[in-house]
């Protein structure tokens, strides 16, 4: 059950063995990999991650060796670079687009079975691309119908290797509505869903979208079952009780685990002397992360800068570093 809303102090240790922790995701971690700057680029993190989709079949085993590094580390939850899927990339090939799909979710698969055992089990979070879905009046039926397809193809090919369905970074209500709602028009698997957090306006949150978190939630959970998993992408601390108010929203009696993450982007690296200054962004994070267990959340995403050797002290698989 998720705690009250008042704050209680989190000791690190606690978030390892009380939250389930996903990675941030496998983009920014190729980047730092021996021979990975050549298979992504640094640059805006969405771009990162097509690159990181895109590399799964040409290069498998650096691949395996990022996923291998956050399950190592101790996360919970390996998340499908599936994230990076373009819609663009389905209307070019839709054939190679599938085969990268199912590489993805296969290689997640793979690396969850090898660090799983009878004590701990990794699962596998097939993640829905948040494909720009349009609003419901002056739609094209075309384009409503070639994104149905897209999403649906998306879920057939990773059905086989995925434990939970991750609709994430929606940025509007009719956007979420209409992904997870083809998710359980195929499967009976849990969901989770991410809100991108813009902006806080009139004692409102807000989505990209300019809807607010609260008619975005209600209007979710009135329209499809089986979510398990409702989160915040924050950005910035201001952003924080987003959590609170996405339990406040949230119909009761409903099993649901409130959760959060923050993807910064990698430009934020420099102002932090490259990626030699993550060490420094990753303390700031976990104290993040602290907080946001405080909140209430209990499902909690590293965040796609943080990496392996940092997820680790959170988990208990390494020491911090003394000062």
């Amino acid at each position: 059950p998720n705690p009250p809303g008042e704050r209680a102090p989190c000791p690190e240790a606690m978030l390892g063995k009380t939250a389930t922790i996903f990675d941030g995701g496998i983009a920014v971690l190729l980047h730092r990999l021996k021979g990975g700057r050549n298979v992504v680029a640094s640059g805006p993190l969405k771009d990162m991650q097509h690159q990181a989709f895109k590399a799964v079949r040409p290069k498998p085993e650096l691949v395996r060796s990022a996923y291998n590094d956050f399950a190592r580390a101790g996360v919970d939850v390996l998340t499908t670079s599936t994230v990076g899927l373009r819609i663009d990339d389905m209307r070019e090939n839709r054939d190679e687009a599938l085969e990268d799909i199912v590489a993805s979710a296969r290689l997640a698969r793979e690396v969850a079975l090898d660090n799983s055992s009878k004590r701990r089990k990794v699962r596998v979070a097939g993640c829905i691309p948040a494909l720009p879905i349009v609003e419901d009046d002056g739609s094209d039926p075309a384009v409503v119908k070639e994104f149905q397809r897209a999403t649906l193809d998306t879920i057939d090919a990773m059905m086989p290797y995925v434990d939970i369905w991750f609709v994430k970074d929606m940025e509007s209500k009719v956007q979420a509505t209409f992904l997870a709602d083809q998710v359980c028009s195929r499967s009976v698997k849990p969901i989770w869903v991410s809100w991108r957090i813009q902006g806080w306006e009139d004692d409102h949150y807000l989505l990209p979208s300019g809807e607010t978190l609260k008619d975005a939630v209600v209007h979710l959970h009135s329209w499809v079952p089986n979510i398990k998993a409702v989160m915040a992408n924050i950005q910035g601390e201001s952003h924080e009780n987003a959590i609170s108010e996405l339990r406040k929203h949230t119909i009761l009696g409903m099993d649901i685990v409130m959760g959060c993450y923050s993807d910064v982007e990698p430009e934020a690296q420099r102002k932090l002397g490259g990626f030699e200054g993550l060490e420094k962004m990753s303390e700031k994070y976990t104290e993040d992360m602290k907080r946001w267990w405080e909140i209430g959340a209990r499902t909690i995403g590293t965040g796609a800068l943080m990496p392996p050797e940092e997820i680790a002290v959170i988990t208990g698989r390494r020491q911090k570093k003394k000062t």
